[in-house]
């Protein structure tokens, strides 16, 4: 089963600051766009948005952004990636348990990762832009309710959950995650208008599942709200 990753690869190691984000209105477009292109499972459907590209680099196949929106949403992530850095490697050395991987740590599909909670309390003291910050948090979410789940019927067993079954170098495997209305629609609890064209497009891709988002939307929204409320 493919682990979700909340946030891209780790790149550089200086500290991030409020001028290596890009504005709010190009964050938030880029990740809209990132959920419409991560729930494309093949390269046909993929590539024939043009927000999105199939990407086959040895066992990795994945439908990402175009090379132009690629660029910027990198800039984002890894200056993310780096404010989050400590945090990262406080939880990657703690056991992947209930018990052990506790505090600003969450329990994931193979290793103790941030919680939702502490990333949005560092990205929001970094000045990260919305579409970043939230993007963040909802793989979070999405990492600590629906990753860790190994079977179709463990993960459909979740509300805001679904199962999906893809072909990665000739294997064919499943992953359960998030919904993509659940990802799109928290992303614009902080978006608000940015990126206004993108979340048309993708809230329309997305299926609407009534309660089976409402659940996992709350905890989105739920964690927002106090993770924020320090900063007020």
């Amino acid at each position: 089963m493919i682990r979700t990753i909340a946030l891209i690869a780790l790149v550089g190691s200086a500290s991030a600051a409020a001028a290596d984000y890009k504005t709010a209105e190009v964050g938030c477009a880029n990740a809209y766009n990132a959920v419409t292109c991560d729930y494309y499972l093949t390269e046909a459907t993929c590539n024939a948005d043009k927000s999105c590209l199939f990407v086959s680099v040895g066992n990795d196949e994945h439908c990402g952004l175009s090379a132009d929106e690629e660029v910027t949403w990198d800039a984002d992530s890894s200056a993310a990636d780096t404010a989050l850095q400590s945090t990262i490697d406080a939880c990657d050395a703690k056991e992947n348990t209930a018990a052990a991987c506790t505090g600003d740590c969450a329990p994931g599909q193979d290793y103790c990762e941030p919680s939702a909670a502490k990333i949005t309390t560092v990205l929001t003291a970094d000045d990260a832009n919305a579409g970043i910050l939230g993007y963040s948090v909802a793989e979070a979410v999405s990492s600590a309710t629906c990753d860790i789940h190994e079977t179709e019927a463990a993960c459909t067993a979740v509300a805001g959950c679904e199962f999906q079954t893809l072909t990665v170098d000739g294997v064919t495997m499943g992953r359960c995650k998030t919904t993509n209305l659940v990802k799109v629609e928290s992303i614009k609890v902080l978006c608000a208008d940015n990126g206004a064209s993108s979340y048309a497009t993708a809230a329309a891709a997305a299926t609407p599942c009534g309660a089976d988002v409402a659940a996992p939307l709350m905890v989105v929204l739920s964690t927002l709200v106090a993770a924020l409320a320090i900063f007020a």
